[in-house]
């Protein structure tokens, strides 16, 4: 237990040579946790070798295939490839276990989004989060899918439901000043992504 905690702080100190070190470590003595498997595959996911990812996640869901942060996680590393309907899937079972994960939830609301089903997106973002909140996050998904007068209605819906929220204000800013260069800019950047939609380590 000792040496999984130390594995996470080392996670999240960006220090992930010595996190793998660590997990690697404890698989060969514990073979049947699921947690360095999951944690593994998650850290080969961030960068990019997934034919590691899906071998790592895959050990792990066969132990703890009801873990909704592991699917949650499974469900990201698909949408990281583009496997839209196979993250989809993953996120909802993971949301059937735990109807209130916000990563699996945020993740989900940003995959509808994107494929179009910008409603049910929406009322899964409030499902976890302030109704300004979740006007901004939708925003911030529009803007990142170059619907920019769209995302500056819900960044201005947010601040219109809470005047104070900085995610919004900062959004309409980012895509204001996008706009004002975007003859010579590459497509829109935001500085912060929504709280939530990344994976959920």
């Amino acid at each position: 237990e000792g040496q999984l905690s130390f594995a996470r702080l080392a996670e999240r100190r960006g220090q992930p040579e010595q996190a793998q070190a660590i997990y690697e470590a404890f698989v060969t003595k514990h073979p049947n946790n699921p947690l360095p498997f999951h944690r593994l595959g998650v850290m080969a996911a961030r960068q990019g070798d997934f034919k590691k990812c899906d071998d790592y996640l895959s050990k792990a869901f066969h132990m703890d295939g009801n873990n909704p942060e592991l699917l949650a996680d499974i469900g990201y590393s698909m949408y990281l490839r583009g496997l839209t309907a196979d993250a989809e899937t993953f996120y909802r079972r993971a949301l059937e276990l735990d109807r209130d994960h916000e990563a699996a939830a945020n993740n989900l609301a940003m995959l509808l989004v994107e494929t179009g089903r910008k409603n049910e997106g929406l009322a899964i973002f409030k499902r976890v989060n302030g109704d300004a909140e979740a006007y901004a996050n939708l925003g911030y998904v529009l803007a990142q899918s170059g619907e920019l007068n769209e995302a500056k209605k819900y960044f201005n819906h947010a601040l219109t439901v809470d005047s104070t929220l900085k995610q919004a204000a900062k959004g309409l800013v980012q895509v204001a000043e996008f706009q004002k260069r975007s003859r010579t800019a590459p497509e829109f950047q935001p500085d912060r992504a929504p709280e939530q939609l990344a994976a959920t380590s």
